[in-house]
């Protein structure tokens, strides 16, 4: 089974990597990424299920403890996967 969690670091510093380098398209991307991949550890965690096919991350916020006040910057970010 995937390590999500550890997929999710390792794509945090690969966004802040691209970040640096002024690829702000690829690093909104590559945060959305890890943000998935962190809701997907906690669903995980929390659910003691298998992952969910599910990519929403408003869905994977929603099935776990995610906190609310998160919800905006989910939201937010969740084209930088569309686009």
């Amino acid at each position: 089974m995937l390590n999500w969690w550890a997929l999710a670091k390792r794509d945090l510093v690969s966004a802040e990597n691209s970040f640096n380098s002024k690829d702000y398209y690829i690093s909104a991307f590559i945060c959305q990424q890890a943000v998935e991949k962190a809701l997907k550890a906690l669903f995980i965690l929390e659910k003691k299920e298998v992952q969910p096919t599910s990519h929403s991350l408003l869905f994977l916020a929603r099935a776990t403890s995610f906190p609310k006040k998160f919800f905006d910057f989910i939201r937010e970010l969740t084209p930088a996967f569309i686009n």
